[in-house]
């Protein structure tokens, strides 16, 4: 239905009420203003309402301009290795020389063996001297006896021991040579004190070369174990 029909009825109902009182003789008009009157009625019921102005549609929106598309720098290119040197060909060894032929010697005869040389007769090696095992016997008792007493001069005590009360007793092992010098210098079994342990060893140092072997005693060199005490009482 179209949105004009109300305001039609509308206009039409009033105008349907001003016909009925003039045809009533509520209004007392003339013919000719009456016929007039009708006429103006009559058109003016079919006069069509003004016919309203279209809205006007709104303006599209400018489309947005579009954004440059960013520009990539291109990376020039890395130029190529060079190509690789050839490898120079070896050179071919040289053959080598023939050997020259290998003259055989002439076969010389045989000469006779030269007479035996008879050996000149040796004199005869005088006996040993006969050894007096006694006489070594002491001499060797003498000597241990002369190196304990000259290890027992220089042993010392250690005063930071003796502070410390520190006992104990010291087994050392070493070589004496023939002259006397001191080698091979060892602890066989330590004391468990470390200052006893040094002491001992260095009253064994400081005989070395003073206490040669006697000439009576055939030995180069002798080895000996002496226990080293300290005690404090």
């Amino acid at each position: 239905m179209s949105t004009h029909t109300p305001a039609f009825l509308i206009s039409a109902l009033i105008h349907l009420g001003m016909l009925a009182l003039v045809l009533t003789g509520v209004l007392q008009l003339p013919s000719d203003s009456l016929q007039e009157s009708r006429l103006a009625v009559s058109l003016e019921m079919f006069k069509p309402e003004p016919i309203p102005e279209p809205i006007p549609e709104p303006e599209p929106e400018p489309e947005p301009e579009p954004e440059p598309e960013p520009v990539v720098e291109v990376e020039p290119e890395p130029d190529p290795p060079p190509p690789p040197k050839p490898k120079p060909k070896p050179k071919p060894k040289p053959k080598p020389k023939p050997k020259p032929p290998v003259k055989e010697k002439p076969i010389e005869a045989a000469k006779p063996p030269p007479p035996p040389v008879k050996a000149p007769v040796a004199a005869p090696v005088p006996a040993p001297p006969a050894v007096d095992i006694g006489l070594i016997r002491r001499l060797e008792e003498e000597y241990k006896a002369s190196l304990r007493r000259a290890i027992e001069a220089n042993k010392g005590y250690p005063r930071r021991a003796i502070r410390l009360r520190q006992e104990g007793e010291v087994l050392v092992g070493f070589t004496v040579l023939r002259n006397g010098v001191v080698e091979a210098l060892r602890i066989v079994d330590g004391s468990g004190s470390r200052l006893l342990d040094k002491a001992a060893r260095g009253a064994v140092e400081k005989i070395s070369g003073r206490l040669p072997f006697p000439d009576e005693l055939a030995r180069e060199q002798w080895e000996f174990t002496i226990p080293i005490n300290y005690s404090l009482r």
